[in-house]
């Protein structure tokens, strides 16, 4: 589509009238409209239900840290794969990823807030928001300079196995050291004991 502005003479007192003219083409109107379904695939939302549903019942049943050091490795696992075996690896592995991070994101989320007061929640919250949105813009960004500085994909993904490893690393740390364990036990009984209690 274009746009016409019809002339007015100098000093003139008509108005300056615009309308649009169809730019010419071949293709039939109907033909523009878009042909791709927006509606999400079922297979991706059962697969998100059965996240959910695995994250929940393993945090229900076992200690949290244990849990996210081992999702940790496991996600290790599957960068370390697909860089040894290639893509035909990469192909089956690095999906699988996904699987484990859907549980240690909101795990560590909801975690580092309740290290804090509730009326800091917000606060917190936006924090930690921030940084997730650095890391998913500065990693990738890292990873395609360093493939574009050797020549080759894979040792962008060499550096996204490393950030994995440093991952499982300090997860490990916090499963061990469980630096947190005080300051969450005083929060949790100064937020949330009154509720507990109906009061």
């Amino acid at each position: 589509m274009r746009e016409r502005r019809d002339a007015r003479p100098p000093g003139g007192q008509g108005r300056v009238r615009t309308r649009c003219v169809e730019r010419e083409s071949n293709v039939p109107h109907r033909d523009l409209r878009p042909a791709i379904d927006a509606r999400p695939d079922r297979s991706c939302v059962r697969a998100a239900r059965a996240r959910r549903f695995l994250g929940a019942w393993l945090l229900a049943r076992f200690n949290w840290s244990a849990i996210l050091t081992l999702l940790s490795l496991a996600i290790f696992t599957c960068f370390l794969a697909s860089m040894i075996g290639g893509s035909a690896v990469a192909v089956y592995s690095l999906p699988l990823t996904g699987l484990f991070m859907s549980v240690i994101y909101p795990t560590l989320n909801s975690k580092g807030i309740s290290c804090f007061h509730k009326s800091e929640h917000g606060t917190i919250a936006g924090v930690i928001l921030f940084f997730t949105c650095a890391g998913a813009a500065l990693g990738p960004l890292a990873m395609g300079a360093l493939s574009d500085a050797f020549g080759h994909a894979r040792f962008g993904f060499i550096l996204a196995t490393a950030y994995s490893a440093v991952l499982c690393a300090g997860l490990a740390v916090n499963w061990i050291f469980n630096p947190a364990r005080n300051q969450l036990s005083d929060r949790d009984a100064g937020d949330y004991a009154a509720a507990r209690s109906g009061g």
